[in-house]
This record gives C-alpha cells, sequence and structure tokens, in this order.
C-alpha cells in the first residue's frame, strides 16, 4: 500500500471553500486503477485540512495522479491558502 498526504493550512474562514476544492480534485481520482480510498481530513481546530489517498502501490498512484482529469476548482486555490501543501508519503512495512 502506498499512501500521499497533504498537509494544507487555509486562511482563516476560508476553510469549507479549501476543503470543497479538495473533495472535488479526490473526486477526479476515484476511477484511477489502484486506488483504495480518498479521505478528506480537518484538524480538530480546523486550522489544517489533510487529504489523503490510499493506493494499492506507489506506481498506481503516479499513474492515477498523471491521468487524473479533475475539473477546475470552484475557488481560487491562491485566495485560499497562504503556502502550497506540505505532501509526505507513506509505504506499507
Amino acid at each position: 500500500m502506498f499512501v500521499n498526504m497533504a498537509f494544507v493550512n487555509p486562511y482563516q474562514g476560508k476553510e469549507k471553500e479549501l476543503a470543497e476544492n479538495m473533495l472535488s480534485f479526490a473526486k477526479a481520482l476515484r476511477d484511477q486503477p489502484g486506488l483504495i480510498r480518498t479521505f478528506v481530513l480537518s484538524e480538530s481546530d480546523g486550522k489544517t485540512l489533510v487529504g489523503v489517498s490510499m493506493w494499492s502501490d506507489e506506481a498506481a498512484f503516479q499513474h492515477g495522479m498523471a491521468n487524473a482529469k479533475p475539473t477546475p476548482p470552484k475557488y481560487p486555490t491562491e485566495t485560499l491558502r497562504k503556502d502550497p501543501p506540505i505532501v509526505r508519503q507513506f509505504k506499507e512495512v
């Protein structure tokens, strides 16, 4: 299994809009071979959103990301967050 996690800090008051954008992107991944599941999570205090995608392996992740056809985001991303996501990737032990 391969897991990709993107940690994003939205501007205060823009959490809902950023979550909608992230959910839209997750939806675009759903038909990709090897995708197991996606999540969009909110930290308890709402200061950080986390996009999680679980894949059968890293090759499926690479293929899925290259071939996903997301719709343009509903909200301009640059108006929702200050910094790019911090991405961490994990492999099953």
